[in-house]
């Protein structure tokens, strides 16, 4: 297999592979697919979507959404709109989420109905965050936004030391704590798997844990569309439900607790 050349930063991942193989399979879940020419221009898609909500360079993009296709597209469209992600875990409790939020100066807050509706009351507390936003949503929801608005051709920024994404810590002896990354530390662990052969084009990556963790981003997501795999991504733990999902997209490795 032939290595692809590297990406500077995220914003550039599926340059390389939707040239290369645009028709083969890079994402997959909640009844749907694409491939890599299809996610590309869905990308393309939902940043022109994030730029006509006015988000551009450096401001954050927070999200609590199920697996599935809409929050990895979410993820990529901020990079082409030089945003940094935020991802926040669904179980928090609101006023955990309104913290994390505040204490971002998040701009956009990309919620599932459930998420939305924890946040609402606190609006007033937040006064960085000018969209409140669901997914899939209503008439006004993220789809409906991706499907009005015209593609962004420019990919976006290539400087892989750029800041990228927060990371909030545990919390457990005190507040969360954000911890930036670069773009750079995001793609290593798929660089690594490229050089190394750890990882090749014909994987399947299922990911069931949560995608709002930033490690999970990284090893699922990331790691299968910078090595021409597949990410299947899977929204349920149910062992009867997760062996089917294994079977039916024939995943060939996910991660999960004991």
């Amino acid at each position: 297999m032939s290595t692809p050349p590297r990406p500077g930063s995220i914003a550039r991942i599926l340059e390389a592979p939707a040239r290369a193989t645009p028709d083969r399979e890079a994402l997959v879940g909640d009844g749907r697919r694409f491939t890599f020419a299809e996610l590309d221009h869905e990308v393309a898609r939902a940043a022109g979507a994030l730029a006509a909500l006015g988000i551009g360079p450096g401001d954050r993009v927070a999200a609590s959404l199920p697996n599935g296709p809409d929050i990895v597209v979410a993820f990529l469209a901020t990079m082409r709109r030089g945003g940094l992600w935020l991802g926040i875990p669904r179980p928090l409790a609101s006023p955990e989420k309104a913290w994390i939020l505040a204490d971002a100066g998040a701009a956009l807050f990309l919620a599932d109905e459930a998420g939305a509706a924890q946040i609402a009351p606190h609006r007033a507390d937040l006064p960085a965050l000018r969209h409140l936003v669901e997914a899939p949503g209503r008439s006004d929801g993220w789809a409906a936004r991706i499907r009005a608005c015209p593609p962004q051709t420019d990919r976006g920024p290539d400087d892989p030391h750029a800041a990228a994404a927060i990371a909030y810590t545990s919390g457990t002896t005190g507040r969360p704590k954000g911890a930036v990354h670069t773009h750079h530390n995001l793609l290593l662990p798929g660089t690594v798997q490229r050089f190394t052969g750890g990882t090749s084009e014909d994987a399947r990556i299922g990911v069931m844990l949560p995608l709002t963790i930033l490690n999970l981003m990284v090893l699922g997501p990331l790691v299968s569309l910078q090595t021409g795999g597949c990410c299947v991504t899977i929204d349920r733990s149910d062992a009867p439900g997760l062996a089917a999902c294994i079977e039916q997209e024939r995943v060939t490795t996910f991660a999960t607790v004991p």
